[in-house]
């Protein structure tokens, strides 16, 4: 039998918009914009966004087994079911939708083997009718035998939607809400409300002991909770289910904790003046500084677990083409050319010398920074330069621009990719080696050239 409420349609990426209502996102995310809610899933869930990916660059040319379900609003196509699935397919149409630089290697890849591009069509189910759209949405994550979402999302999900919920289910829904609002890195609030550590958490918090211990009722569907040191306790209690064990070394898991009396031991042997002081000695302890390959210094918290995994892994070795640019460059004749020629030569003669090289980079530095200012002036009119003091900065602004927005540039190296899509400016490094104010490197200057290397071959090329 026909359904006349719904139809079969090929629509094109471009078209198709994320559901920024979708039970994944929390409330806060609610009309940001497209790049914003595609990073929160890489975020959330960055492995089984790589793992879809894989399947749906693997399997390419079958038909999907799934459609994508798509209510036909006033705002545009909005897609109900199936976000993951289309953020890889705008990402793999636009490698500038990527949050970071993480996964950059991977999608350049699987962009160029399977050249797809914004008017690619996927097929969908459209409904003009809101409610009966979500009727697939509550097909899939409801009923048993479906769902592939966490309990968070789905208790979200009935939360938004009016569905009746019991007791319990309402504790953990103000729960969560609670736990998003504490003053705590974001990597830990993903954490506890993420796969491996939710069963343990709700097991605690959401309890008859605990509800006896922290004085909480729900009262007209809501959370009213008399402790006054409510928040505390619970970044406590949150922190030792992340490490698995409490500040005596005992162990905390569902295990553990698998019975009421286990449950109420470990609520009352919480002391929140002692715990509360060394939560924050590891806090502290946890932020740890970085470099990146722009020289841009940042801090980053990790996880003592995450600490742990990285200290038994070997580090790679970071391998680049021993030649400046990157490669061989064929560009116009004039300035830009002959002082490309001129750089290329002296690294060539030089850099199997160890005692000549190190005298030699820094030369090299400042000619990067040269080479953009008198690649800049060619760009330019001589009307635009008279009002611009700093014309490379502007080209490089500028060339920024079209990296991201021009699809013939779509196949750069992922070096330079990385620096389209991050905020880092290598301007920065630039000037500094024009000041001869930081240490020079074989590597780094071979980095930004590479970078700088594409520039001149995409504007200056024969």
């Amino acid at each position: 039998m026909k359904n006349e409420k719904l139809s079969i349609k090929n629509i094109k990426i471009k078209d198709l918009k994320l559901w920024d209502e979708n039970p994944r996102f929390p409330e806060e995310y609610f009309k940001k914009p497209e790049k914003d809610l595609i990073g929160y899933l890489f975020k959330k869930e960055n492995s089984r966004m790589i793992d879809l990916a894989k399947s749906i660059s693997e399997n390419f040319n079958l038909i999907p087994l799934e459609r994508l379900v798509v209510w036909k609003s006033g705002n545009g196509l909005i897609v109900l079911e199936g976000n993951r699935r289309i953020a890889i397919y705008k990402i793999l149409s636009n490698l500038f939708l990527l949050p970071d630089k993480k996964n950059i290697n991977f999608f350049n890849e699987k962009s160029k083997q399977l050249a797809i591009n914004e008017n690619f069509e996927v097929e969908c189910i459209v409904v003009d009718d809101r409610e009966e759209g979500l009727k697939y949405v509550d097909l899939k994550h409801l009923e048993k035998g479906y769902s592939n979402w966490q309990e968070s999302e789905r208790i979200n999900f009935q939360k938004r939607r009016g569905i009746s919920m019991g007791e319990k289910e309402l504790v953990k829904h103000d729960i969560n809400r609670i736990v998003k609002g504490l003053d705590l890195p974001e990597k830990i609030i993903d954490k506890i409300l993420g796969q491996g550590n939710l069963t343990t958490f709700y097991r605690i918090i959401a309890s008859t002991p605990a509800k006896k211990y922290f004085g909480y009722e729900i009262k007209e569907n809501n959370l009213i909770i008399e402790d006054k040191d409510f928040e505390s306790k619970l970044k406590i209690i949150i922190w030792q289910i992340i490490n698995k064990k409490d500040f005596k070394n005992n162990v905390i898991n569902s295990r553990s904790l698998n019975t009421i009396e286990d449950i109420e031991k470990y609520l009352k042997n919480i002391d929140l003046k002692r715990d509360y002081s060394k939560l924050n000695e590891d806090l502290k302890n946890s932020v740890k500084s970085k470099i990146d390959v722009f020289g841009k210094k940042t801090e980053e918290f990790v996880l003592p677990i995450e600490d742990n995994f990285k200290k038994s892994k070997k580090s790679p070795i970071l391998t680049i083409e021993d030649k400046l640019f990157g490669k061989t460059l064929c560009l116009k004749k004039g300035k830009v050319n002959n002082l490309y020629c001129a750089m290329d030569k002296i690294y060539e003669q030089n850099k199997y010398n160890e005692k000549n090289l190190e005298l030699v980079l820094p030369i090299l530095g400042i000619s990067l920074r040269l080479i953009l200012d008198v690649a800049a002036r060619e760009y330019y009119s001589e009307e635009e330069l008279k009002k611009d003091n700093t014309p490379y900065r502007t080209f490089l602004k500028e060339i920024k621009q079209k990296f991201r927005d021009d699809a013939k540039y779509k196949n750069l190296s992922t070096l330079t990719l990385s620096w389209v899509i991050s905020d880092t400016n290598f301007e920065n490094i630039i000037d500094h080696y024009a000041h001869d104010s930081i240490i020079y490197t074989q590597n780094d200057i071979l980095k930004i050239s590479k970078i700088i290397g594409e520039i001149l071959e995409c504007f200056f090329k024969i």
